[in-house]
């Protein structure tokens, strides 16, 4: 007898490593950058009040939180949540993409419109019984018409 593979899921094998890929590299040293800028901003403001140590070691946490901050976002998804619908729609999509596609959005300023989907199905519900009514009004004119001729039409029979 042959030997036998059992399929598994194999996916996951060769993302091993993947928290060191180039794009969390990027996300981390550009939130590593914005920490830096603000810590020197903490350390100038610092400086004015004379405590500047204290606003340096604010300074260092926020550029600690910020490094860690952008390796979240470069390597995160949004996970899977069956009590909210968003996390139920967008579940396996990357954190950055998210970030990313909302920027340009509010860039480009597009209008994004929810409607109530009960008030659109009443709405539609009574516009398809609005149009049935004038169908069945126009039929029956229709109808009145042909009696109208028909009757024209024939001389002294008798209905």
């Amino acid at each position: 007898m042959g030997t036998y593979n059992i399929p598994r899921n194999t996916k996951g094998e060769g993302r091993l490593f993947y928290i060191f890929s180039t794009k969390a590299l990027i996300y981390t040293v550009a939130g590593i950058i914005i920490g830096v800028i603000l810590r020197y901003l903490l350390m100038a403001l610092g400086s004015l009040f004379g405590a500047s140590k204290g606003f340096g070691v604010v300074g260092t946490i926020f550029l600690i939180l910020f490094g860690i901050l952008g390796f979240v976002i470069g390597t995160a998804k949004l996970p899977q949540n069956d009590r909210f619908e968003i996390t139920k729609k967008a579940a396996g999509i990357k954190l950055d993409k998210i970030i990313i596609e909302s920027i340009k959005f509010k860039i480009r300023r597009h209008k994004l419109y929810v409607y109530d989907t009960d008030e659109l199905t009443r709405e539609e519900i009574e516009g398809e019984i609005e149009e049935e009514e004038k169908n069945k009004e126009k039929e029956e004119e229709l109808l009145q018409e042909k009696i109208k001729k028909a009757s024209k039409n024939r001389r002294g029979y008798i209905r």
